[in-house]
């Protein structure tokens, strides 16, 4: 299904799939566009009113004089004077055979009707009680539709200039009127409503009332069933025009995102768009997004509702939904009407004031469940839980309520604060954020940590790498180059990366301050034993058996939990770094084992034949589906290739492509958000790879943004 959508100043048509959400085309119109304006050798602001059919000529109005032309689309000749207007002119239609124009001016009770070729006024279409706002012909031409300020709108033989017939409104401002392809019926638009009505008797066949602000264009399907609508409200609607009701609504976000509703609730959106959105409940309170994201992103129910056909597409889109929602660990009966879910939020929420003077912020805290005893709770500052992942545990106390006050540190700058409770059964009240920005008497100073790890050198040297050292190096050195004094720096290489020198890394980064930013770099072999569990190489790791002496994925992101730095990001340079579907790799395993074929624990790759089936379908879908929303350290975690990918490394770059990347992004921007170094990093990676090697996020933040 496609949508299009013209942008402000018409120079351009820009068309949409709203099943797939990507950008079709754009059109450009001309070098100028209809409701632009242009300069005259003289230096005289000249509006565009409206080009011919064909093209070639061009209908302006020139305020200073008052002058109203036509010329040719060069501007190159004068065609035609129509003169005999002493107000300001606002909008002309060509007849869809060029051969006629009918123009409209400023609260001016008549239309005029001109020819195309000499100029010539053919008839003036005259409403005795109110001024004309817009006038247009039917698509043969035989006929003219009028809309007045007094929300009536009038059909009139453009051959005569004789009325036809009129219907009027007046619970509404019109604004405009549209034919539809046969000429049969018309479209009104007005403040906030459409209108369908019978050209021949007047009658109203459908009203469509669900857009927010003015309607300002609208057209019709070929078979009338339906017709879209954009508004003033930023949105575009798809309508049933026969059933009255509105099939989905549609918006865009900057030049690339877009936005997907049906009546439902249910969404589809790009990831850039449903990063912006937040819930607002009937009280007025915010309720972070990501909690109801799981519940309302289902791509599936809106191609279903919208009439999509393609079936396999459709379980597609609900497999990788039904894969989130596993990995999240969601039980979906909280989904249901009626279920009952835990309330918290901070108590003293509204003696709070926004901008604070002290370093420390009091809250109190009270949650409740009605049904099931409470599990624990917890307290986010910029998206990093301040009492780890878990949070506190208080299901030894077996209360459906808490009440508790606790003090925490702010951030200088903003600060996005919440908080939430979770039942015995998993379920998690929903989270309310409360902002304050803290400006400190003197500007705290930030201080960069950096844990760099790198190993090409093992006690099995057949697995030997050649640039992994140099990766972390290269990148001590540019980090020292930017930073200078205000970077701390601990590193480790080959001998030294063991299980129990990464983990005493911990208490370093226990010693940094809510100021601070963290980066961690491990550049090195990525292994997947046979039960999919995801390794990082240590000097002395069994490569057959990586669970023998390799560093645990989890080992390494926990060096970032509970530490008092809020600013934190992983870069892994390794093999299948991103996420892997554990379920689908151990089926896949299964199959391999059953036909016989060998299988190694740092080996994923299938053949082209069996991905289909499986990773692509559903894990790989679901993670450019939906943003990962999942509990975390409140780190941004940036992969150098997906789950079933290798990190490639290259001798003329004479470091891993990832890392290279890296390098290169930060050398051509001294800063950098965190955002669009993913992005630019990931477009670099799979250019330099031929697509071979895609970096993921295992994790990221979604509200807060900060820079490198």
């Amino acid at each position: 299904m496609k949508f299009k959508k013209l942008n402000s100043n018409a120079l351009y048509t820009r068309t949409w799939d709203i099943e797939s959400g990507k950008i079709i085309s754009d059109k450009l119109s001309y070098e100028w566009g209809i409701g632009s304006s242009i300069y005259t050798l003289m230096g005289v602001k000249t509006d565009i009113l409206a080009v011919s059919p064909d093209g070639k000529k061009v209908v302006v109005y020139t305020e200073q004089y008052k002058a109203l032309q036509i010329w040719n689309r060069q501007f190159s000749e004068l065609l035609a004077n129509l003169n005999g207007y002493i107000t300001d002119v606002t909008s002309a239609s060509f007849s869809p055979d060029g051969t006629k124009i009918v123009t409209v001016s400023f609260g001016n009770n008549i239309a005029k009707v001109w020819d195309a070729s000499s100029g010539e006024l053919l008839s003036n279409l005259r409403d005795p009680i109110s001024p004309i706002l817009h006038a247009v012909f039917s698509p043969d031409g035989t006929k003219i539709v009028t809309s007045s300020l007094r929300n009536t709108t009038k059909i009139w033989y453009a051959s005569s200039g004789e009325l036809l017939t009129e219907f009027a409104d007046y619970s509404d401002f019109f604004g405009s009127a549209i034919f539809n392809a046969d000429g049969t019926s018309i479209m009104t638009l007005s403040d906030r409503n459409v209108r369908i009505w019978n050209v021949q008797s007047g009658k109203l066949l459908a009203s469509l009332n669900g857009h927010n602000d003015f309607v300002i264009s609208g057209d019709f399907y070929s078979d009338n069933s339906k017709i879209v609508t954009s508004s003033s409200d930023h949105t575009c609607k798809l309508w049933d025009a026969i059933n009255e009701k509105v099939l989905y609504t549609f918006f865009t976000v900057g030049n690339i995102d877009y936005f997907v509703q049906i009546p439902s609730g249910y969404y589809k959106a790009s990831a850039g768009a449903t990063k912006l959105l937040h819930y607002v409940t009937k009280d007025l309170k915010v309720i972070t997004f990501e909690q109801l994201d799981v519940k309302y992103n289902r791509p599936d129910k809106v191609l279903e509702a919208i009439g999509n056909t393609d079936t396999a597409l459709i379980s597609s889109y609900r497999k990788a939904w039904e894969k989130r929602i596993k990995k999240l660990g969601i039980d979906t009966t909280q989904f249901r009407d009626g279920y009952s879910v835990p309330e918290a939020d901070f108590v003293n929420r509204d003696s709070i004031e926004y901008e604070q003077k002290t370093g420390t912020l009091r809250l109190r805290i009270r949650g409740t469940d009605n049904t099931y005893k409470l599990d624990r709770f917890n307290v986010w500052v910029n998206e990093s839980p301040l009492f780890g992942q878990r949070g506190i545990s208080i299901k030894k106390r077996k209360s459906n309520s808490i009440d508790t006050t606790i003090t925490i540190k702010l951030s200088q700058g903003e600060n996005r604060i919440e908080t939430s409770i979770t039942n015995v059964n998993g379920t998690e009240s929903y989270r309310m954020p409360l902002h304050v920005n803290y400006t400190p008497a003197v500007k705290q100073k930030e201080m960069i940590r950096f844990i760099g790890i790198g190993i090409d050198r093992f006690a099995d040297s057949q697995h030997n790498l050649e640039y992994s050292s140099k990766d972390i190096r290269d990148l001590t050195v540019k980090l020292k180059q930017k930073y200078k004094d205000s970077i701390i720096i601990d590193t480790l290489f080959n001998e030294n990366v063991t299980i129990t020198n990464v983990k005493a890394l911990k208490q370093k980064l226990m010693e940094t301050s809510v100021n601070d930013k963290v980066i961690v770099s491990y550049s090195g072999h990525g292994l997947l034993s046979k039960d999919y569990d995801y390794y990082l190489s240590t000097y002395s790791v069994n490569f057959n058996k990586p669970e023998e002496n390799g560093l645990p994925y989890d080992e390494l992101e926990s060096l970032l939990d509970s530490i008092p730095a809020r600013k934190k990001l992983m870069l892994i340079d390794a093999c299948h770094s991103g996420e892997v579907d554990k379920e689908e790799g151990i089926a896949m395993q299964k199959m391999a084992d059953s036909l016989g074929l060998a299988a190694k624990g740092i080996i994923i790759d299938q053949p082209q034949t069996q991905q289909h089936v499986g990773l692509k379908n559903s894990f790989e879908l679901m993670q450019s589906l939906f943003v990962n929303v999942g509990k975390s350290t409140g780190a941004t975690i940036i992969s150098a290739a997906a789950g079933n990918q290798f990190a490639l490394e290259r001798g003329d770059l004479k470091n891993g492509v990832f890392t290279y990347s890296l390098l290169e992004a930060m050398n051509k921007y001294p800063s950098i958000k965190i955002s669009e170094l993913k992005k630019i990093v990931g477009e670099r990676v799979e250019q330099l790879t031929g697509g071979l090697q895609k970096p993921t996020s295992r994790n990221e933040t979604i509200a807060v943004d900060w820079s490198l």
